[in-house]
C-alpha cells in the first residue's frame, strides 16, 4: 500500500519575514525550531568563535594534564578506537594530532571487526603491558568496560576513556572518563559523536601544552575539522550546536584536505575540486571507507586516513574503491537471496533469514534494506561452523519496538547479544534457530499491531516547481550541513507534467519534469520506488511528488536535481 503524506509545517504568520529569504524556506526553518532572525544569522554564519570550551566536558582537564605528563616523560601512548566510521576518524584525530603536537612514543590500535569484535579487550591490554605501554586512550568505546578498566588498573596502565555512548548504572574505574553523556557532565554536549569527543580532547591537549611552554605555533586544529565532519556525519548524531558549526567548516576543509589518503579517495570518487555537502560524506565517502572495515581484506580505513606518503595514498584510495565495489556486490547478492526467501515465506511479524553464503560484513546492511522494504523488524544471520552471527534492525517509526528488550526475552537461546534500540547484534548455535524463531514470533506478535500498518511520509512546505531555481538553492545551501535533527526540507510539488521516464539499474527511476508556465525542465531521481505506483506512470501524466532539492555534479558541471521521496499521479 502506498504511504500516506502528512504535512508537518509550523508556519507562524505573526513572525516577521527574514529579508530576501524565500517564504517557503522561512516556513521550513520554523519546523526546525528556528524562529528568530538572530537564530537564522547564527545558523548561516556558523562562527567558530562560539565554540564551547573543551574544559566544560567533565574529565577533560584531568586527562589533558595526564597526557601532558606523558609528553614530558616520553611515555608510550596507545590510541585505542572502535573500527566503525566514528571510531576511525577519532583515532586519526588523536594520532595525527598528537604527532603534529610533537608526541613521539605513540601508536594506535583497533580490534578486528570480524575476529575480535567491538570493545576494549583484555588480551589487548595484556599485550600492551608486555609492550610497556603507559597510557591507553580509548575513543568511541569503553563506557561499559568495567572488567577491562579493572584489569588495566591491575596491570599498571593508566586508562583514559573517551566515549559518547550512554553509560550504564556502573562506570568503569578508569584514570578518567570523558563522556558528555555522563549524568553530571555540565557541558550539555551529549550530541557529540566519538569523533567530536576526541576533537575536543585534542583542543584541550593543545592548550595544556601551550600553557606549559611547549612551542606549538605550527599546529592548526582546523586541519582536523574534516575528520570531525567525517565521523559526525557517518555516526548520524544530531547536527546542532557545535556539531553544526564544526561540520560546516569541516566540509569546507574536506574539499581541500591536507590528509593525503582522503584527498586521493575524493579524487577516485570524483569529489575533488568541488564543494562538498553532508550527503557526499554519508552516501559516498563513509560507505567507501567502511567497506574496508566490513570486509577486512587487506587494508583498514585508518591506514588511509593517517597515510602521509603520496604513492601509498593513491594505492590505498584505489584499493578502497575496489573493496567498496566488492561490498556492493556481496550486499546485492545477499539481499537478492533474502528477498527470494521472503517471497517463498511471506513475513507476518518479523523477518528472519540466515545463510552460509551471507558475508558477515554486510548482514547489517541487508537487515536495514529488508526492514525498510517491509516495515518489520529484520534479523539477518550468517552461518559458520554451526554458529549464527546476526544483525537486527527495527523501524524507527515504531517507537515501542526495542531490539535490546526483544533479544533479552530470547536470551536463553543466545550466546551473545547487545546493541541499541533499533540496531543490535546477536549470536546463537544453529541448533537453537527454530526455538529462537518461535520465541521471536511469540514476543513480536504481542508488540506489532496486526492491522495493516499505514506508512507515511512527512513534508515541510508546498511549493511551485518554478520556485526551485539556482537562487533558491543558494539560499538553501546557507543552512547546510543537514543531518539528524536538522534535515533538509521535503517539498510537496503538485500537478507537474512528467516529460520523460527512464528505468535505471536496481529498480531506480530517472524522471524529467516540466512546467506549464515555463519551458524549464527538472531532472529527478527516485530510488527504489513503490512498484505499484511506478508501473502506472506514463509520459505525459501529471504527477504530485515529495522531494528534496540537491545539486547533481556530472563531468565538471552541476545542475539542480530533485531527489524524489514519493510520487503519485495527480
Amino acid at each position: 500500500m502506498p504511504p500516506q503524506w502528512r504535512f508537518i509545517g509550523k508556519s507562524n504568520e505573526n513572525l516577521p519575514p527574514y529579508p530576501e529569504l524565500p517564504p517557503s524556506l522561512w516556513d521550513w526553518l520554523q519546523t526546525r525550531g528556528i524562529t528568530t532572525h538572530q537564530q537564522v544569522n547564527e545558523l548561516r554564519e556558523a562562527s567558530l568563535r562560539y565554540l564551547k570550551s573543551p574544559f566544560l566536558i567533565k574529565g577533560v582537564e584531568k586527562s589533558a594534564l595526564r597526557i601532558l605528563e606523558a609528553y614530558k616523560k616520553n611515555q608510550k601512548i596507545c590510541i585505542y578506537g572502535d573500527f566503525d566510521m566514528d571510531g576511525t576518524p577519532a583515532v586519526a584525530i588523536l594520532y595525527k594530532g598528537f604527532e603534529d603536537l610533537g608526541f613521539q612514543n605513540l601508536f594506535y590500535y583497533q580490534p578486528s571487526r570480524l575476529s575480535e569484535g567491538y570493545g576494549l579487550h583484555a588480551h589487548s591490554l595484556r599485550q600492551f603491558k608486555e609492550e610497556n605501554v603507559d597510557l591507553v586512550i580509548t575513543v568511541d568505546l569503553g563506557i561499559t568496560a568495567i572488567a577491562e578498566a579493572q584489569l588495566a588498573k591491575e596491570l599498571g596502565i593508566d586508562l583514559i576513556i573517551t566515549d559518547h555512548h550512554l553509560p550504564g548504572g556502573e562506570l568503569p574505574e578508569a584514570y578518567t572518563i570523558i563522556n558528555p553523556n555522563q549524568g553530571d557532565c555540565p557541558s550539555q554536549m551529549g550530541y557529540l559523536a566519538g569523533t567530536g569527543v576526541a576533537f575536543y580532547l585534542l583542543l584541550a591537549v593543545k592548550q595544556s601544552l601551550s600553557q606549559a611552554g611547549v612551542n606549538i605555533n605550527n599546529f592548526n586544529a582546523k586541519e582536523y575539522v574534516d575528520l570531525f565532519a567525517l565521523g559526525t556525519i557517518a555516526d548520524m548524531v544530531p547536527i546542532k550546536g557545535d556539531n553544526h558549526r564544526l561540520v560546516k567548516h569541516g566540509l569546507v576543509q574536506l574539499a581541500k584536505t591536507k590528509h593525503l589518503g582522503l584527498k586521493e579517495l575524493l579524487k577516485s570518487l570524483d569529489l575533488w575540486g568541488r564543494p562538498l555537502q553532508s550527503v557526499d560524506v554519508a552516501m559516498k565517502i563513509a560507505p567507501s571507507l567502511n567497506a574496508l572495515s566490513r570486509l577486512e581484506l587487506q587494508t583498514r580505513p585508518i591506514e588511509l586516513l593517517v597515510c602521509d606518503k603520496p604513492e601509498l595514498a593513491t594505492h590505498l584510495a584505489k584499493q578502497t574503491k575496489e573493496v567498496n565495489q566488492l561490498r556492493k556486490e556481496l550486499q546485492q547478492k545477499a539481499t537478492a537471496m533474502a528477498l527470494e526467501n521472503i517471497l517463498l515465506n511471506p513475513p507476518e511479524n518479523l523477518i528472519l533469514v540466515t545463510s552460509e553464503q551471507f558475508h558477515k560484513g554486510v548482514i547489517g546492511l541487508v537487515a536495514t534494506r529488508l526492514m525498510q522494504d517491509h516495515g518489520l523488524p529484520a534479523f539477518v544471520g550468517t552461518i559458520k561452523n554451526e554458529i549464527i552471527i546476526g544483525s537486527a534492525r527495527a523501524p524507527e517509526s515504531d517507537e515501542e519496538l526495542d531490539l535490546t528488550k526483544i533479544l533479552e526475552q530470547c536470551s536463553e537461546f543466545l550466546t551473545k547479544f547487545g546493541g541499541h534500540k533499533k540496531a543490535a547484534g546477536f549470536e546463537l548455535n544453529l541448533n537453537h534457530l527454530n526455538q529462537f524463531r518461535e520465541r521471536l514470533e511469540n514476543v513480536l506478535s504481542k508488540q506489532i499491531n496486526r492491522k495493516e500498518k499505514i506508512q507515511e511520509i512527512t513534508y515541510d512546505v508546498e511549493v511551485n516547481i518554478e520556485e526551485l531555481n539556482p537562487l533558491y538553492m543558494k539560499w538553501l545551501e546557507e543552512f547546510e550541513p543537514f543531518g539528524k535533527d536538522f534535515s533538509p526540507p521535503i517539498f510537496k510539488i503538485s500537478n507537474v507534467p512528467l516529460v520523460n521516464l527512464k528505468r535505471l539499474s536496481g529498480r531506480h527511476l530517472k524522471l524529467t519534469l516540466g512546467s506549464y508556465n515555463q519551458s524549464n525542465k527538472w531532472e529527478g531521481l527516485w530510488f527504489s520506488p513503490n512498484e505499484e505506483v511506478a508501473k502506472g506512470l506514463y509520459e505525459g501524466a501529471c504527477v504530485d511528488l515529495l522531494a528534496e532539492l540537491q545539486w547533481n555534479y556530472f563531468r565538471g558541471a552541476r545542475s539542480l536535481q530533485l531527489l524524489v521521496k514519493d510520487l503519485k499521479i495527480s
